[in-house]
């Protein structure tokens, strides 16, 4: 035992010691209202003791459903100060995937937003939810809910001390699928704040850092901008719903020195007719991640944009690689190495680690991985790869390969792969090409039945220009591919299937259009 040494301390520890200190500087700005950390401290502590006080805690587990304000960061992270576990759910989930969600996640509590709590009172009548929650909404709700603001006023704000250890819940996140049974993804403490170490180093956030939230704020990619700043003490803006022109406002108008998003984002607020680049000229560093970022959008960003693209290609899970600026010139192509404190290989169909610049699954290990999936110990196993020394690595589903100098370089999804002919196709490749030509906006292939080949790609494509022909344009993007590549034909759609965090939906492509 040292003499002098403490206990790490946990994220309530963190929040708490950046009330004590940094007092008035800024840690939440939503709509014009500011948050300073030592009221950001007390409102987390007053909703914390609310929780304890009715018997939540240690094993608990708090559903947040709330569209993005300041009360939904206060909520989180007043949940996380109680030792509950906080499950923020996604808000484009049905009516019906939402109440397996809360029911799979066992939460005793629900706080939600006005309109939110509609749809739980609407879920409750229709039995597909029982009535023995503790209900807390944002607003007007029906009379089986405690007002937000009543519950924070009359809570005390003294510091809560409840006794947490590295291992216990922090968060459930589910998996992006908007249809279906996504995965809760369980946090432990010690995972969700050696995440944020890691990546606020790799993101470089700094005491300074003034941090733009425009994704919905249960998204695991605003978390990056939520933990970061509460480690580093930075400030956190909150858009409520993105769109560009608000986005470019916020930023100039806060200074902000920090965003992440997702690349169809990035490309709505270049091509923004209010678009202009001293208005991002605060901007010290972009993350983006969520799908591949295309080269010609990442050429027109690095053009128009002031600050560094940092590329993160990650999973929720916990397996995160980035690409720093200065390696853009070796390894542009690349989603960079691993954060320190993880490890990925590639493994083979046949389950055996391959060598550089070999293809198969990307799998990883580290310190920032989640517990588990909830509930789902056939989920567990079929995502775990055991070496021979008895190490589990968990197996991503993505496909790529890792260059002689650490660079790991994306291929495709495994689920997404076209086998045609008995030849693998990686739709990627394919997508690459048709976003070369410059009536196509957006792009995604998908494998459909062919009686031939078994499956055949068919290319989804958003264009500029309704004139051009597509039979033109699928034999442009072909002299581009080998032979074993061709897109058989394209289909004009308006938009593409996306989830909230901007990924195109495959599946459900899939399912429309394999007919």
């Amino acid at each position: 035992m040292s003499l002098f040494r403490a206990d790490p301390p946990l994220l309530p520890d963190i929040i708490r010691w950046q009330g004590q200190w940094l007092l008035d500087k800024p840690a939440v700005i939503f709509q014009d209202k500011i948050t300073s950390w030592q009221e950001f401290d007390k409102i987390t502590n007053k909703l914390g003791n609310e929780l304890l006080g009715r018997g939540f805690s240690r094993g608990s587990r708090v559903v947040v459903l709330m569209e993005n304000t300041d009360k939904m960061i206060f909520s989180l992270f007043g949940v996380i100060k109680s030792g509950a576990c906080v499950v923020p759910v996604n808000l484009a989930v049905s009516d019906e995937a939402l109440a397996i969600q809360i029911k799979d996640s066992h939460a005793k509590v629900i706080i939600a937003s006005e309109f939110q709590a509609v749809r739980i009172d609407g879920l409750i009548q229709a039995k597909l939810l029982l009535d023995n929650f503790v209900l807390i909404a944002d607003g007007n709700a029906s009379e089986s809910w405690l007002n937000w603001d009543n519950v924070v006023s009359g809570a005390s704000r003294r510091a809560i001390n409840v006794p947490l250890e590295g291992n216990d819940e922090c968060n459930v996140i589910y998996s992006s699928g908007t249809t279906g049974m996504p995965k809760g993804i369980v946090h432990s403490h010690r995972a969700r704040l050696d995440w944020a170490y890691d990546l606020s180093i790799a993101l470089k956030y700094e005491t300074d850092t003034i941090s733009i939230c425009s994704l919905g704020l249960y998204s695991n990619i605003s978390w990056v901008a939520m933990l970061s700043c509460i480690l580093v003490g930075g400030c956190m803006v909150v858009q409520r719903k993105f769109n560009p022109e608000d986005f470019l406002r916020l930023v100039a108008k806060h200074n902000v020195t920090h965003c992440a998003g997702v690349p169809i984002q990035f490309q709505r607020i270049i091509d923004s007719p209010e678009f202009d680049p001293s208005l991002v000229s605060s901007i010290k560093t972009s993350m983006c991640c969520g799908s591949p970022l295309n080269e010609s959008l990442k050429i027109r960003y690095q053009e128009q944009f002031n600050g560094a693209l940092i590329e993160l290609y990650g999973l929720t899970e916990g397996v995160i690689t980035t690409l720093a600026p200065e390696d853009c010139v070796v390894a542009g192509k690349s989603v960079g190495r691993p954060l320190i404190g993880t490890e990925i290989q590639i493994l083979s169909d046949s389950n055996q680690l391959v060598k550089n610049n070999e293809i198969g699954e990307i799998i990883g290990r580290g310190r920032i991985m989640m517990k588990g999936y909830l509930n789902r110990p056939d989920a567990d196993e079929e995502a775990s790869w055991i070496d021979g020394e008895g190490n589990t690595w968990l197996r991503t589903g993505d496909i790529g390969r890792i260059d002689e100098k650490g660079f790991l370089y994306l291929v495709d999804r495994k689920k997404d792969m076209i086998i045609s002919g008995g030849q693998n196709i990686y739709p990627q490749d394919l997508e690459k090409a048709l976003l070369q030509h410059e009536s196509v906006i957006e792009a995604a292939v998908i494998g459909v039945s062919c009686k031939k080949w078994g499956e055949t790609p068919l290319g989804l494509v958003v264009v500029n220009n309704p004139t051009e022909s597509l039979e033109n344009i699928c034999s442009w993007a072909n002299l581009k591919l080998g032979r074993q590549q061709k897109i058989s034909r394209l289909i004009a759609v308006d938009k593409l299937a996306r989830n909230p965090n901007g990924k195109i939906l495959k599946k459900i492509l899939r399912e429309e259009f394999d007919s």
